[in-house]
């Protein structure tokens, strides 16, 4: 028999998981595959091998005071001054320098953006003219590789399906309700309260999307996974849809392939841009949040994530006329 099904309390069990990455990522997938259970929507496990930075230490000292921040590094070692501050938008990864120190430009939060192939910390806007007065600066972050089993959750169509649905369920840092709680949410809330969409929909809860070492991309593992098995369902499909970053604003859809080499990140992007749309909620809200401590449940208004999935359903039913 089907449970109830609560945005808000849903979203809450997926953060609490958080950051969900490595193990913590295997729990989330573990209670979506429960609901989904609960609900008695089947479901396809397709597991694989990823290998992810666990970082430990990340410090740093300007003038002796120690700074707050975080590792946004891929590789341990020191960084030796202030010569190399970057903003972490947009994300820039110079292997040749030998570290950075990085900053958000628009929110005094430590946002945790790009992971670089050389020490890195990121530290607060409020931080950052302590750094640049201080006449000595110096920090050391350590990283270990960390491999685990992730798992993309596949539901629908599998065969044949005229739409996909992608949504990925892990996160960087405490937080991750609008990155990315709020799609998965979405996505499950138009499952369960419209099953018929998935005899021509599939919807993708991809696993391992904002961070491994893989020889394409630092990011969307997950995504490529699928797609090494299912390429041709990303082919034939007549629409692709990207759900990230929703909940607390308005959604809406784009085209831009500059926000699709983000968000989806497989090596046939190029063939599929032009039936491919990411949802997201406005710019300026996400980038209050995004990769931070502040992207927390309390930023979400449930009446943002229906209109979410109404905006999918009616796109759907817009195509299929």
């Amino acid at each position: 028999m089907k449970s109830e099904f609560d945005l808000m309390i849903f979203i809450e069990k997926v953060c609490s998981f958080s950051p969900r990455l490595g193990k913590n990522e295997q729990l989330t997938a573990s209670y979506l595959k429960k609901i989904l259970d609960e609900q008695g929507v089947e479901y396809f496990s397709q597991k694989f091998e990823a290998t992810i930075p666990e970082w430990g230490k990340a410090e740093l000292f300007a003038d002796g005071e120690k700074i707050e921040c975080k590792n946004t590094s891929l590789v341990s070692g020191r960084i030796d001054g202030k010569d190399n501050i970057v903003s972490s938008f947009p994300y820039l990864n110079d292997a040749k320098t030998n570290y950075n120190i990085n900053f958000s430009p628009y929110v005094d939060a430590i946002c945790t953006v790009g992971f670089y192939e050389h020490p890195s910390v990121a530290i607060k806007f409020s931080d950052l003219s302590k750094v640049l007065k201080a006449k000595n600066a110096h920090g050391e972050v350590e990283v270990r590789k960390y491999s685990y089993t992730s798992e993309n959750i596949l539901v629908g169509n599998k065969k044949n399906p005229k739409f996909l649905v992608f949504s990925h369920y892990d996160c960087i840092g405490n937080g991750g309700a609008v990155d990315n709680a709020s799609s998965v949410a979405t996505s499950m809330f138009t499952i369960i309260n419209h099953p018929e969409i998935l005899e021509n929909t599939l919807f993708i809860f991809s696993g391992c999307e904002e961070i491994s070492y893989d020889e394409h991309d630092q990011s969307g593992l997950g995504y490529r996974k699928f797609e090494e098995n299912f390429s041709l369902l990303i082919s034939d499909a007549e629409r692709i849809y990207v759900l990230d970053g929703l909940g607390n604003s308005e959604p809406h859809f784009t085209n831009e392939y500059s926000w699709l080499e983000i968000t989806l990140q497989i090596k046939q992007l190029e063939s599929v841009k032009d039936k491919t749309f990411l949802m997201q909620c406005e710019v300026d809200k996400i980038l209050e949040v995004y990769h931070s401590d502040n992207d927390t449940c309390d930023k979400m208004k449930v009446d943002y994530l229906i209109k979410s999935s109404q905006l999918l359903l009616s796109d759907i039913e817009k195509v299929l006329k």
